[in-house]
């Protein structure tokens, strides 16, 4: 099982580009991607889009390339080349020209003002196609791997405080079990009482028992704890596996849920109906931490 909460990060040099990739993600009813790539690698969306579906099922991720050229001996570190935009310099040069002629005397033009133009010599990145990310495959394939290694370990943590809170849930049924032996007395009793306050004694033996029968047998919670320990064993199983288990885990929430909320609705004790509120504040809990289950 994992969690969908997680980091990875990995870099590496190919030829004269150093990358640096990063990822993390965190909870989503599917699975969305944002990236945060320069822009000689925006045609990479695609592929790593492709690469992290092969990976994941869900979660909310977020990919990112930082790149800088690679230090060389005799070179300078940078992220960027620069490069002289000729028709920028052709157009200075003209404007330059007229401004001279107007004011009736030359314009010095230094190197210095040239660059302080910023539209005349400026950076640049080299466009790259889908092709580089044959290349830089290898340094994303090790930081999907460390984003996976951590829900794996996040996951394990998640699991061990899921079964703990199913734990709980099962000494509650247990409870509403041995309480739910009391439940025809209880109602016998209370339909006693009924009939004294409305001073119905003499009503027809045969016809009171069996409408204690009837009541009894609507009172009975045995198919809703057969079922209850039913969908609490698949919530046990659920956690051994290896695959994406987070919509499985929300659905036998909601049929645990379901079979607590008819037991509440049964329930002649008072005994019994604080079991089935502490059992409903525990399934909200499980539900909490199985949110970030993928």
């Amino acid at each position: 099982m994992r969690s969908m909460t997680g980091f990875g990060r990995s870099d590496g040099t190919v030829g004269d580009t150093h990358y640096t990739f990063e990822s993390k993600s965190v909870n989503h009813r599917y699975l969305e991607a944002r990236f945060r790539l320069p822009s000689a690698l925006s045609s990479l969306e695609i592929p790593l889009n492709e690469l992290l579906r092969s990976r994941f099922e869900r979660g909310s991720f977020e990919l990112s390339i930082r790149t800088r050229l690679a230090p060389k001996q005799g070179a300078i570190k940078g992220v960027s080349r620069f490069i002289v935009d000729e028709l920028a310099l052709r157009s200075l040069l003209q404007s330059l020209e007229k401004v001279s002629k107007a004011a009736g005397t030359p314009i010095a033009l230094t190197a210095e003002a040239v660059i302080s133009t910023a539209r005349v010599v400026v950076a640049t990145e080299e466009e790259k196609d889908e092709a580089i990310f044959t290349d830089i495959k290898g340094i994303v394939e090790k930081g999907l791997q460390a984003l996976s290694k951590m829900r794996e370990s996040e996951g394990q943590r998640l699991s061990e405080i899921l079964l703990s809170g199913i734990n709980d849930l099962q000494e509650i049924a247990d409870r509403i079990l041995k309480a739910s032996v009391d439940q025809p007395q209880l109602i016998h009793e209370r339909l006693t009482a009924r009939l004294k306050k409305w001073k119905l004694e003499g009503i027809d033996s045969q016809r009171l028992e069996l409408e204690l029968a009837l009541l009894a047998d609507k009172a009975d919670v045995s198919e809703e704890l057969d079922r209850l320990a039913h969908h609490l064993g698949a919530f046990r199983a659920a956690l051994k596996d290896q695959g994406s288990v987070g919509r499985k885990l929300d659905f036998l929430l909601q049929e645990i849920n379901r079979e607590v909320n008819t037991l509440g609705a049964k329930v002649a004790s008072t005994r019994i109906s604080q079991s089935v509120i502490e059992a409903k504040h525990a399934i909200e809990k499980l539900r909490e931490q199985a949110q970030n289950v993928e």
